[in-house]
């Protein structure tokens, strides 16, 4: 025969023309932003090392009933909670009525409740206070991640003309003055 040389095949891959048009429909995935990125971070006032410690104690110290009471509260609804459980996997269907007949007596009561009217607890209902015009005073805890989330604070406190300053302590110690769990801000309303 004719020069027979062995028939070569040729995998079926795609030309290079082929490929890049493929891919050129396809988009390149954005770099991730981080908060820092921006020019646009405001710097927080902070309190200043003794400052913060005698700022803080006072907070504690004013705010001691408040916390008591959200203590009190949170520990009678778990055994609540405990003593329901506990009946129905006894099949008990009878009630126990022995709660406490009030949550706080008289003037005791009355200035938890007003304390309570005077703090704004979280980032949400702070901004909402300022956005209303309540708050007389706020606080910002430093270790919010990202810190995206309390910028825009600073911004809106100097537009309300309310001093804003970030105390040098977590979220769950701010939190903790008042009985929460945690707090990246704290509001105080005028009055």
């Amino acid at each position: 025969g004719q020069g027979s040389s062995p028939a070569v095949k040729k995998k079926n891959s795609p030309s290079k023309s082929a490929q890049r048009a493929r891919t050129q429909g396809k988009k390149k995935p954005l770099p991730a932003f981080k908060a820092t990125d921006t020019e646009y971070v405001v710097p927080f006032q902070r309190l200043q090392g003794g400052d913060v410690s005698g700022a803080f104690a006072k907070l504690v110290e004013a705010y001691a009933p408040m916390r008591d009471s959200v203590m009190r509260q949170r520990s009678r609804r778990r055994i609540e909670r405990v003593k329901a459980a506990k009946r129905r996997r006894e099949g008990s269907v009878e009630e126990d009525n022995d709660e406490d007949s009030s949550e706080e007596g008289g003037e005791a009561g009355a200035d938890v409740a007003r304390m309570r009217q005077s703090v704004c607890l979280g980032l949400n209902q702070v901004t909402r206070g300022l956005e209303k015009g309540e708050l007389s005073l706020v606080l910002v805890c430093n270790d919010a991640s990202p810190a995206l989330l309390t910028q825009h604070l600073p911004m809106q406190a100097a537009a309300a003309k309310v001093p804003l300053c970030a105390i040098g302590v977590t979220s769950q110690r701010l939190g903790g003055v008042f009985g929460a769990a945690s707090a990246l801000a704290v509001g105080f309303r005028a009055g």
